[in-house]
């Protein structure tokens, strides 16, 4: 649906069912991106950005990969 837009560096905003981690990694390599929320049961997403109640108010924590 969007092999049209390859290498323009646009963005693309998917509901959940379909903002998953292959789709991000897929269009990375395409020159793009794309903004959507992540399932918490999406087995890529890592632990630390699940346990948000132990962080302070007006904090944030980026995953380094």
């Amino acid at each position: 649906m969007v092999c049209h837009m390859y290498g323009t560096r646009k963005g693309v905003t998917a509901d959940n069912f379909f903002a998953i981690c292959e789709l991000a990694n897929l269009l990375l390599t395409k020159n793009m991106t794309v903004i959507g929320m992540l399932r918490k049961s999406e087995p890529a997403v890592p632990a630390l950005l699940l346990s948000g109640k132990q962080r302070e108010v007006y904090t944030s924590v980026v995953p380094v990969t």
